[in-house]
């Protein structure tokens, strides 16, 4: 009897370990992401391609992890399969303690490739075995005798909730307690953790697996037959894929535009994981109660992105986009994974379910990460991913319960697919504008329309005529992609590991831009009285020019950031001046003359010295400059690590004794200005700010400007002139930012208002 109520204990034991030790293994899993991208982040210039590529390596390592679960289970037994589990564990303990790897060349040269390297020597091996857990740890509850047995799926929920924990407690609790070397520590003690964890399920396991001729236990009623057709798998894939380029989408359109941050990182993840924990809980609901809001959200998320460029009184705000795409993004993902869901195969197929579900993720992944920017100039994968989504939506067999044929949708998809691609290449190959006026559409982009009511009306004319008539709608909005007023031409387009830059001539205005993602990054006028006078932003260091120290006023200048090299025309006769940028296409808009003519005709002795800004600083000489411009962006986002109280302190060692120091914080969505005035008070520093409304007149736009000094005689002449102000009061921990931390939520401004108050 006493045996008899063990074994009952040990049954009922086995579902809170089995799902612990899932959680376990997806906390770790999705640790890791943001751990090992923080520190990587300062060595590629903080361009937010780090985390997308980060994002898309791992889910590379998903998908292997998936194929190995998948293919021990079908080529060992059971207890093979458990002790080469655990073998490789133990073997992979000497990599123990993690931490950072760098491969060894160079980074500038080859950002992404070094980076895919730096991933794999740090974590890759951990990083393999941990995402095999889920499916292995299903596969090991499906092979006992424990009700769990039937229905092993809530095991993937726990493990999707164990993710949604690691990537909540980061930028919560790990990262504004805990340095960078005690993270890696903490993940080193977890991981071990995890091995005994594996031990005791395999244990509990093996105590009570099935007898060879025992039969399975009976899957849940809705669960689809163990032998799934190349129809369903089918769908597997193109159900994993869109969600996943969707987020690849989501996370690039966020951080891009307000900074590359692990906290603005992990929300669009997050939202991602929690639409499978919902998806894959064992709740009563059916993905078609979703159907109608997700189709209504992606379509007013394609209106959001496509019509942002258009003036601001249509009442379409940055704020409001992102959350619209943020709540596209959950309930897009939810429709799609809860439709996975209903179509999961039994137990004994679950292995196959989540190698298709991995080669779904990747394949999206590695569209937005790898193909998109070798075919678009500019981001047009995340307005087609938006369209293909709702396409997708609109097809019968979506919500079909029976699924017999192996072709319509595939093909219909493919089919999509490839119009959707040739249509956008062709429009953005072509520049010719057929018409004048507010749109300007290209002969690409009806050409787009063309194709779009071809295959419409063949296939689907009979079945929906408002099929037909939103599918042209979408077309039409896809057409009028690029938009601008009458006299706007893109000049030249360049897209790379660091974002998207195009230059654009404007005739009606007299001049030209070079644009960085959606955010205007330097201006020249093309009429030649005013070729050489500095614009945009720049207008504002004609103050701190006319006001440097006398004993630095000849010194050497170093600007962080090139832009299109305007200040190179504030540089006095035989003055020095070093650039210091880290994006090539950058390098090449401004040292072009058909595009730019600073740099070729602004006075002064100019040198480029390529790779990131901070890292290449302190190869400089100590006290080697008069005066720092801190310039640089990543369209609107500013890198985090160029603000930090080390970075601060390198600037100091590479001024002159009364040097000055200039940063550029114009930016939407973060006032900055509290964490200078923390950084300053703890250096013993002094600091004014200069907020210029924009000037719609001049050449001249908005901006906000704030300029160190080590002493307060050195800013005494700045300080005179009433337009530069004292920093606002600012104390504690909160913005006492560092490499090793820093808090964005202080700092996060969603409207404009403040800048009224400054």
């Amino acid at each position: 009897m006493r045996s008899e109520s063990a074994k009952f204990c040990q049954k009922i034991a086995m579902t809170p370990l089995f799902a612990v030790t899932a959680a376990l293994s997806a906390c770790l899993l999705f640790l890791v992401q943001p751990l090992i991208a923080k520190p990587i982040l300062p060595l590629l210039g903080g361009s937010p391609s780090v985390w997308i590529s980060c994002m898309v390596t791992f889910q590379l390592l998903l998908l292997a992890g998936y194929i190995y679960a998948y293919a021990s289970s079908r080529l060992l037994s059971l207890r093979q399969q458990v002790l080469a589990h655990l073998l490789l564990f133990g073997a992979s303990l000497p990599l123990l303690p993690f931490g950072l790897h760098a491969a060894g060349f160079d980074a500038a040269a080859h950002p992404q490739t070094w980076l895919v390297a730096t991933l794999l020597l740090s974590v890759g091996a951990p990083y393999l075995l941990l995402s095999s857990s889920a499916p292995m740890l299903q596969r090991w509850a499906a092979n006992t005798s424990h009700p769990i047995a039937r229905n092993p799926y809530p095991l993937y929920a726990a493990s999707n909730a164990g993710s949604f924990l690691g990537l909540l407690i980061y930028p919560l609790l790990i990262e504004p307690r805990l340095n960078t070397p005690q993270q890696f520590t903490l993940l080193t003690v977890g991981y071990l953790a995890l091995a005994l964890g594996f031990c005791g399920c395999a244990a509990l396991m093996l105590r009570h697996a099935r007898a060879p001729e025992a039969p399975l236990p009976a899957p849940a009623p809705t669960a689809m037959p163990a032998s799934a057709n190349m129809a369903v798998q089918w769908r597997w894939l193109c159900y994993s894929a869109l969600p996943a380029s969707l987020l690849f989408g989501t996370t690039t359109y966020i951080i891009t535009d307000i900074a590359s941050v692990p906290l603005l990182w992990i929300i669009p993840l997050m939202l991602y994981i929690a639409s499978f924990i919902l998806a894959f809980a064992d709740q009563r609901w059916q993905a078609r109660n979703l159907l109608v809001p997700c189709a209504l959200l992606l379509l007013l998320t394609l209106f959001s992105v496509l019509l942002a460029p258009l003036p601001s009184h249509l009442g379409i705000t940055p704020p409001i986009t992102v959350v619209i795409v943020l709540a596209t993004l959950f309930v897009g993902a939810l429709l799609f994974h809860r439709r996975l869901y209903e179509l999961r195969p039994a137990a004994e197929n679950s292995g196959l379910f989540y190698v298709i579900l991995a080669l779904g993720g990747a394949i999206g992944g590695c569209f937005n990460s790898f193909v998109a920017p070798l075919v678009f100039r500019t981001a047009a994968e995340f307005p087609l991913v938006l369209v293909l989504s709702l396409l997708v939506l609109l097809l019968p067999e979506f919500l079909s319960t029976t699924v017999a044929r192996a072709k319509p949708m595939p093909v219909r998809i493919a089919v999509l697919a490839a119009l959707l691609l040739i249509g956008t290449y062709f429009y953005l190959a072509t520049g010719v504008d057929l018409f004048e006026g507010w749109y300007t559409l290209s002969s690409g982009a009806l050409l787009m329309l063309l194709l779009f009511c071809i295959l419409l009306l063949c296939d689907w004319l009979y079945r929906s005529p408002f099929r037909v008539l939103s599918a042209l709608a979408l077309a039409i909005l896809l057409g009028a992609y690029v938009v601008g007023s009458h006299g706007v031409t893109y000049i030249y387009a360049e897209r790379n590991f660091f974002g998207i830059s195009r230059v654009r001539d404007d005739t009606a205005l007299a001049r030209r831009s070079y644009v960085h993602g959606v955010t205007l990054h330097g201006v020249q006028s093309t009429e030649a009285a005013s070729r050489l006078a500095p614009g945009s932003y720049y207008t504002t260091l004609r103050d701190v020019f006319a006001n440097l120290p006398d004993a630095v006023s000849d010194a050497p200048i170093a600007v962080i950031g090139l832009g299109v090299g305007t200040v190179a025309c504030y540089a006095k006769p035989q003055q020095a001046m070093d650039f210091y940028e880290i994006d090539p296409a950058s390098i090449h808009i401004a040292t072009t003359p058909a595009f730019f003519t600073f740099m070729r005709d602004c006075p002064g002795q100019r040198k480029i010295i390529v790779g990131d800004g901070r890292l290449n600083l302190a190869a400089a000489p100590d006290a080697r400059y008069g005066f720092i411009i801190m310039d640089a962006f990543t369209s609107d986002a500013i890198p985090m690590h160029l603000l930090t109280l080390e970075a601060l302190r390198l600037y100091g060692r590479k001024l002159q004794p009364q040097g000055l120091v200039a940063f550029n914080i114009s930016n939407r969505y973060l006032n900055l200005l509290p964490v200078f005035r923390t950084l300053a008070t703890e250096l013993g520093w002094t600091a004014r700010y200069k907020y210029d409304l924009p000037d719609p007149n001049s050449l001249a736009v908005g901006s906000l400007w704030v300029v160190l000094a080590k002493t307060e005689p050195d800013m005494a002449a700045l300080a005179q002139l009433p337009t530069w102000k004292t920093l606002p009061p600012a104390a504690g921990e909160l913005y006492r930012w560092t490499d090793d931390y820093t808090n964005l939520l202080g700092i996060l401004r969603f409207t404009s208002e403040w800048k009224s108050r400054l």
